[in-house]
Order: structure tokens, then C-alpha cells, then sequence
């Protein structure tokens, strides 16, 4: 019995961490499907910068993508992406709007810096890759509609959403 109590709280923990890395899983995969399957992205995200709650909420997760996808992207643009959204499974099936090149237009933009309306990332990147997406989205080579944002320079896919 007294080896029990001492395991006890070792039980308790082993228990909450399961639950814990189950969540994290879920979620990870909740976010890659709404990136189409044939944008090829890594399994772990870079960043998931997420604040939802009952009512909704807004937020960000971004992916490396992979290199098969960066050259069909860099070579094919939109007719690429928009194969991509025709091409994802029906099971997955998201609404998108039409996939247009950046830059932003100017108005979301002020202090050299998006509007977190535009990209809700803003917590999840350290300095140095918020300066370069933040460049990427000022200026041409990049893509992006209603909900994700493509930055093949960088070779980074961004989910975002606001609602």
C-alpha cells in the first residue's frame, strides 16, 4: 500500500501528459487539413498562434512546405494553387476564395507591419521570420486567399482564420 501512494501522484501525471500529447496531435491535424493536400507542408507546425473561444476567435498556424511544392508554386503560381483547392479531398472540403499574388494592397499595412486582420501570426514567429513574412507580404512571388497564405521564398504555408 505505501508503494502505491508514492506512485500515485507519478500515475496522476504519466495520465495528464497522455492527454496532453493527444490533444496537441488532434490539433496539429485538425489545422493541416485545411491546408489542401497538394500543398505539401511538414507534419509539425512552425507556429500555431491560436486565441478561439466559444463564440469564435482568430489565429494562425504556419508549415514548412516542402520542396516539390515550393517549384510547382515558384513555376505555375495561381493555376498551381487553384489545382490545389479543385484537387483536395472531399472529405476536407473548405470553401476558399480566389488565390491573388501579393503584396497586401497598402490599407492593411501600417508601419511596415500587416494589420492582424491580415496575418494573425504575430505572437508566433520569433523576430527574424516576422521581418521576412512580413516583407514577403509586401511584395511580389507570394499568394494568398481568404484563408491561407502561400510565401514560397521563405517555403512557409500559413492557415489563418478569423471568426
Amino acid at each position: 500500500m505505501k508503494n502505491l501512494i508514492w506512485k500515485m501522484p507519478l500515475i496522476i501525471f504519466t495520465i495528464f501528459f497522455c492527454l496532453w500529447c493527444i490533444w496537441h496531435i488532434f490539433e496539429i491535424n485538425f489545422y493541416r487539413s485545411k491546408i489542401p493536400p497538394s500543398i505539401g507542408i511538414s507534419y509539425l507546425p512552425i507556429s500555431i498562434d491560436v486565441n478561439d473561444g466559444i463564440l469564435g476567435g482568430w489565429g494562425c498556424v504556419s508549415f514548412y512546405m516542402d520542396k516539390t511544392s515550393i517549384k510547382s508554386i515558384e513555376k505555375e503560381g495561381v493555376e498551381f494553387l487553384n489545382k490545389a483547392l479543385s484537387n483536395q479531398h472531399k472529405e476536407r472540403e473548405v470553401k476558399y476564395t480566389k488565390w491573388k499574388e501579393t503584396p497586401f494592397p497598402k490599407e492593411t499595412f501600417s508601419e511596415g507591419k500587416s494589420s492582424r486582420a491580415v496575418l494573425h501570426c504575430n505572437k508566433g514567429f520569433d523576430k527574424e521570420l516576422e521581418t521576412k513574412v512580413q516583407k514577403a507580404l509586401q511584395t511580389k512571388g507570394s499568394y494568398y486567399n481568404d484563408k491561407i497564405v502561400v510565401l514560397p521564398n521563405l517555403g512557409i504555408a500559413i492557415y489563418r482564420f478569423f471568426d
